[in-house]
């Protein structure tokens, strides 16, 4: 039926062990999730109401980014943490779900139009180069998990197909460490994008025009 590895069962030892630690560790990021996107929130409706169209693409990015990463931790949260085979599972097929969608809109986000933004900054050089490398990890992840995970997201939670024994048979072969694996290399992703976000949003406020003028 469910298919279960050794790695899950040495898993569960772990997750049984530090279960208390764990949560107070996805809290405590949950907390710092909900300050960064009131202060994006925020940002983002400023600069539409200016008009500060160059900074509000990329606040804009941003808010995307940490919208995702908030999503992951609280799937992942309840991902460790479950106890029944088919909850793990449900929250693999919705890991499945919004990895499938982030990363292929990042790819979109991250594209012509932010590029063309940034390079109005000063040593733009620098910020190609080192969303080329981010852009490169992405693919990477993409190329390696896009067959299984939209074959999860088409059969068994965006999709569902209306053969329930194929549905079943996607769900009984999910795995409950390859979900937190790919969370954790997702999240892995995310992170550096967020770091390099902020370096542009730092370069931002300092050199756009529109800026400078004030704000109404």
């Amino acid at each position: 039926m469910y298919k279960i590895t050794s790695e899950d069962r040495e898993l569960q030892k772990m997750v049984n062990r530090d279960r208390a630690s764990l949560a107070a560790t996805f809290s405590k990021n949950f907390e710092v999730q909900e300050k960064t996107l009131n202060l994006i929130s925020k940002s983002i409706q400023h600069a539409d109401f200016n008009r500060f169209d160059s900074n509000k693409i990329i606040w804009n990015v941003s808010g995307y980014v940490n919208i995702l990463s908030y999503d992951l931790k609280v799937v992942g949260k309840n991902l460790v943490l479950a106890k029944e085979e088919w909850e793990k599972r449900y929250f693999v097929r919705q890991l499945a779900l919004l990895a499938y969608e982030g990363m292929n809109d990042l790819l979109e986000l991250l594209g012509k139009i932010f590029r063309r933004t940034i390079s109005m900054l000063s040593n733009h050089e620098k910020l190609i180069d080192e969303l080329n490398t981010n852009v490169s990890r992405l693919n990477t992840f993409k190329s390696s998990r896009e067959h299984s995970l939209k074959k999860i997201r088409n059969v068994s939670i965006a999709h569902r197909d209306r053969s329930s024994i194929e549905q079943l048979n996607v769900i009984y072969d999910i795995t409950w460490s390859e979900g937190i694996e790919i969370a954790t290399e997702f999240d892995q992703i995310l992170n550096p994008i967020g770091g390099f976000l902020q370096s542009v949003i730092n370069k931002s406020v300092v050199e756009f025009d529109e800026l400078k003028n004030g704000s109404k």
